[in-house]
């Protein structure tokens, strides 16, 4: 299937003239409806002026409908704490695209010509890139949103596929440094994830700890599973010391005690560790979205039982990228939301499916997420455990986008009541609740369960009756759900189009993105206020 379309802008963070490629997940919404997102890449740059350019390339719709390029040039830009925001709204002509299946008439846009466009990013610090562009083809009688978000929404390798050795040397007599004269004790571990061979710490007691390794390839996978391995972790006795729980972190694991129990032994991530793994990768994991929760298959099972500790345990922290460990060791405020299960049973040693939900913090509105923190272990209790093992699959972060509220006009519509065309992905709901009403999007209130997710909303007049689109994204790009709302009996308040000429009745006029103007533009829709109170739309 041929791409929905490439796109392209031009913005960057520093003075000098260079372009940045962000890739990252694409979505088009057509008058209130989704099709499924893509991934895309976009090209920021930076004008001579301090401006920046827009350019959209092949833009083609529907996957054989070519529109062109679109060009947008001095989007002005704003600096909001560590984030460069652009926008702008402009009457551009559309060019003819590049695209090799299309011949140099096929293209539509330059037949359109002058339509406003309105653009808002965002560059964020951690190198990323979010965007809206809204273009309502009035002719057309289309609303488009294309939606574009290049921020991480996964940590790397959650489907543990991927393993890269790690080394641990002696240290030296002193305890001071590594001696890599020795020869290296070796373990898998999974890239992406660290456990105690690249731990910190005191050399002496990360030697202690990792000499026995605690990950290994497994080639058992859950079931239902489409790839060929998971990561096994075991606990290993330490003998005078107790029970080294098998653990392994999207950060760093610290070993700075012989007690299991001392907080000096924990794991422990922030954006200011610059040392890598030996895969190359960072001790921390970024993270652009707001998960509502993970979903990941488990194994457990306990060497000898403990019924006072059974239990294995998953830990995930969002914070602001600031330093945390886990565990805690004094109340921590750069925390925007945490999702746990500390009571992860054996089951007979089963594959089984957890779901854990994220909880968010009353104050997240002032905490801007940006790492990820997970550790996992085979014990809910530091030393706790016995010769245990814990399998883990498919780690995977929950964007939910279903609608679970919606109001309009004051009158609350039940979203439950509809009827669900799976094929389509769309739920039709009918209501008798607003005739006689008219209805805008200004009049319609919707709550979701998607704790980042993006709503768009779209109004229109089908005979005597209004119909509205409602399209809930999840934060990550990746699913939608369409909900289709027939108010019987209402109206827009705008009636159908015309064509015409405008008379001496009128007393207002308006573009199709509801900018006064002083003249209707030729060729386009134009919404005509007229002195009796009546509103039409016309084209001139």
């Amino acid at each position: 299937m041929k791409k929905l379309f490439t796109l392209f802008t031009a913005a960057c963070f520093s003075m000098a003239s260079m372009a940045d490629d962000y890739t990252g997940r694409l979505l088009v919404a057509i008058n209130g409806a989704a099709t499924p997102s893509q991934e895309s890449t976009i090209t920021v740059n930076k004008q001579d002026n301090g401006k920046y350019t827009l350019e959209l390339n092949n833009f083609i719709l529907g996957g054989s409908l070519g529109v062109g390029n679109i060009r947008l040039a001095d989007v002005e830009a704003t600096v909001s704490g560590s984030n460069v925001k652009l926008s702008t709204t402009q009457n551009i002509e559309i060019t003819p695209g590049t695209d090799p299946d299309f011949g140099k008439d096929e293209w539509l846009g330059p037949n359109l010509g002058q339509i406003p466009v309105s653009v808002n990013a965002t560059l964020g610090e951690l190198n990323a890139l979010a965007a809206t562009i809204d273009i309502p083809f009035a002719l057309m009688n289309m609303n488009i949103k294309v939606v574009f978000d290049s921020n991480a929404f996964q940590i790397g390798n959650s489907d543990f596929e991927n393993f890269h050795t790690a080394k641990l040397y002696q240290p030296t007599e002193d305890g001071s440094e590594w001696d890599y004269t020795t020869e290296p004790t070796v373990s898998d571990e999974p890239n992406c994830w660290h456990s105690f061979m690249s731990a910190s710490g005191t050399k002496g007691l990360v030697y202690m700890a990792g000499y026995t390794p605690h990950t290994f390839i497994s080639d058992e996978t859950r079931p239902g599973s489409t790839g060929k391995k998971s990561v096994k972790l075991t606990s290993a006795d330490m003998g005078f010391f107790g029970i080294a729980n098998g653990t392994m972190t999207t950060g760093r694991i610290n070993t700075g005690h012989y007690i299991a129990a001392d907080p000096s032994n924990h794991s422990w991530s922030s954006l200011e560790e610059t040392d890598k793994d030996a895969n190359g990768d960072p001790f921390y994991s970024l993270l652009g979205g707001k998960p509502d929760g993970i979903t990941v298959w488990a194994k457990f099972k306990q060497g000898t039982p403990n019924e006072e500790f059974p239990y294995a345990t998953i830990r995930a922290v969002i914070t602001d990228g600031t330093y945390y460990q886990d565990p805690e060791d004094k109340e921590y405020t750069n925390i925007l939301a945490t999702a746990t299960n500390a009571t992860i049973e054996s089951k007979n040693f089963e594959w089984q499916e957890l779901n854990i939900p994220f909880i968010y913090n009353d104050v997240d509105d002032s905490i801007n997420g940006k790492l990820i923190h997970v550790t996992i272990s085979t014990n809910a209790e530091p030393g706790k455990g016995s010769s245990d093992e814990l399998y883990i699959d498919d780690f995977a972060l929950v964007y939910n986008c279903n609608l679970t509220g919606l109001t309009i006009k004051g009158t609350t519509v039940d979203v439950n009541g509809g009827t669900y065309d799976e094929a389509n992905n769309i739920t039709t709901i009918n209501s008798d609740a607003l005739k006689g009403n008219n209805v805008t999007e200004n009049d319609i209130d919707i709550t979701t369960d998607g704790k980042g997710a993006i709503v768009v909303k779209n109004v229109s007049q089908e005979g005597n009756n209004v119909v509205v689109v409602i399209t809930v994204i999840s934060n990550d790009l990746n699913s939608y759900n369409t909900y289709k709302v027939v108010l019987n009996g209402a109206a827009t308040g705008i009636e159908n189009v015309e064509n015409g000429t405008v008379d001496n009745s009128v007393k207002e006029i308006y573009n199709i993105s509801g900018q006064k103007m002083t003249m209707p533009i030729k060729g386009q829709i134009n919404i005509i206020r007229k002195a009796d109170g009546k509103t039409v739309k016309v084209i001139k």
